[in-house]
Order: C-alpha cells, then structure tokens, then sequence
C-alpha cells in the first residue's frame, strides 16, 4: 500500500474511533437528562470500546466486554453526600479527570473519571488524529471495575487502602462552576488519605498522613523518621500481585505514627484503577516492545 494510502486508512480509522468517542458521550448527557431524580442509573462505562473480532486480534481483546456492559449504579449528588460536599480543585494528569471536594468538617474526597483520555499524553501533532483515536482505544485495557475489588484484599494482607465506590454524576447546581466539564459521567469516588485521619482505620489511625515529597523531605533532612520497610515491601508485593503497574510516586501516601521518640511510616497506597492491566493483541504487543515497555507485565 502506498504513503497515501496508508494515511487514508489510518485516517478513516482516527475519524470512526473519535465519532465513537463523541457518540457515547452524547448517550451519557441524554441518559442523564431522562433519569433525573432518580437513585441508579443503568450505563456502560465505556461503549466505544466494543470491536469486531479482527480489531480485538490486532489491538487487544482487553477488557471490552465489561467496558461496553450497561451496569446499575447509584446517582450521586453532592450535596446530599457527607453532609454536603462543596468541589474546590479540578486535577488529573494526561489521563483521568480529578475534582477535589471537602465536607463541613475540612475532610477531603476525589472523584476520579472511570473512562479516561490516554491520547492527551501525545505530542500536539497527533491531536486528532488516528494515532490518538488507537492510543484512547487502549484505555480498554484496565478494568473499569478494578479498584472496587481492592479493599477486600488489601485488608487480608495488612495493607492501609481507600474504599472507593463508582457513582454516576449528573449535572447538578452543587457542582458550581464544574458542572459542564464533570457532570454526566461515571466516577470512582473516595476519601482522600491525608493530614489527621485518626477516625480511620483503614488510614491506620493516623493523627498525621503526608505526601510522598514530604516523606522523602523529612527522612533526609530531619532525624527520628524512617519508613516501615516490612510494610512497604507487603505493599509493593501486593501491586505485583495484583498487576498493578501505575505506581508513581503520587500513588502514596504514609500515614506517620511516633514509637519510641521515633516517627514510622506506613504506605497508604491509593488510585488502583491499573489493576489487572492485560496488553495483550499483536499490535499492541509490537507497540510496547518498541516504546521500551516489555517490562510492563500483561495480568493473568
């Protein structure tokens, strides 16, 4: 096939990949609109991630079934949650949409999108093109349901977690100037693991939960503070365990406590949406090997 050739195909299958996208977005704001008031709505994560048999083989037969299986989940509303939850902050890196809230009491909470975004990760020049439309199609590769099975796990191996729940968010006043960017789509909803959580015991307690810059800060420049290693290595083994291969330095925080004039930290690892990642499809394969990630192991 000739240059141009190849760029026509590659653009014909850019262009369907992002009327996909665009249609599925379109169905959630419809969903929402018509199920208003009411407690659960019934929607699939991800729609657009269905393929026929021969797109499976090249890309990855993934997790595409359970993204594109409508499921019944609660709709939520911010101001009937916690006593009320006020949002403060968007955030997110290339691929996940944050909004930061606080209750009454200053406790924090994130909802962090379901779907995500993998093409912002790419240079400018491939905005709109098949490559991003390929590179949003791999997002099929995490199970959206993967952070939900963590707790249960992570409290038999002795290991501090969140408990996140995946909400559908309609449009709503409380959402304030958020409301168009987050409102009508799927989100894992959590508490955040930070400053005094002693009301939590799956934060261990702790009277003061810190970041992982902060950690490194006070181990290297003030005496007294060390991390649990016992508990760190528990921690690491698990993600092997349990596949989960997006663990940067963001993913953790370290609930503190003083023993014997001397403060330990134990690892609170939190975001476990990359559980149970698989790469598997022959192109996808090639892809990784040639980006230098052959050490990213496929789960199963």
């Amino acid at each position: 096939m000739e240059t141009s050739g190849i760029a026509r195909f590659g653009g014909m299958i850019g262009m369907t990949l992002m009327m996909m996208w665009s249609f599925s977005h379109e169905v959630a704001a419809q969903q929402a609109d018509s199920l208003r008031g009411q407690k659960y709505v019934t929607i699939a994560p991800g729609p657009q991630y269905a393929a026929p048999s021969l797109h499976r083989k090249l890309w990855g037969k993934h997790y595409r079934t359970e993204w594109a299986t409508p499921v019944q989940v609660p709709v939520f509303y911010l101001d009937a949650e916690a006593g009320g939850l006020k949002p403060y902050r968007s955030g997110g890196g290339n691929q996940s949409r944050t909004l930061h809230l606080r209750d009454s009491r200053g406790r924090e909470y994130v909802l962090r999108s379901v779907d995500k975004n993998y093409g912002k990760a790419l240079p400018e020049m491939y905005s709109n093109t098949f490559v991003e439309g390929l590179m949003n199609d791999q997002v099929s590769a995490g199970h959206p349901y993967a952070a939900l099975t963590i707790p249960t796990m992570a409290d038999a191996a002795k290991i501090y977690h969140t408990n996140p729940r995946i909400v559908f968010v309609p449009q709503q006043p409380s959402l304030d100037s958020f409301n168009t960017r987050f409102g009508n789509a799927l989100y894992l909803f959590e508490e955040r693991a930070d400053d005094n959580r002693e009301d939590a015991p799956y934060f261990g307690n702790s009277k003061n939960i810190i970041s992982t810059s902060q950690l490194i800060e006070k181990i290297y420049k003030e005496a007294g503070h060390q991390v649990d290693q016992p508990s760190f290595i528990r921690a690491r083994l698990f993600d092997i365990f349990v596949g989960d291969w997006g663990r940067h330095e963001d993913q953790w925080r370290w609930a503190s406590f003083e023993q014997n004039g001397i403060t330990i930290y134990k690892p609170i690892p939190r975001d476990r949406d990359q559980a149970y990642t698989k790469f598997d499809g022959l192109l996808t394969g090639l892809g990784t090997s040639a980006a230098g990630l052959s050490h990213l192991q496929s789960f199963d």
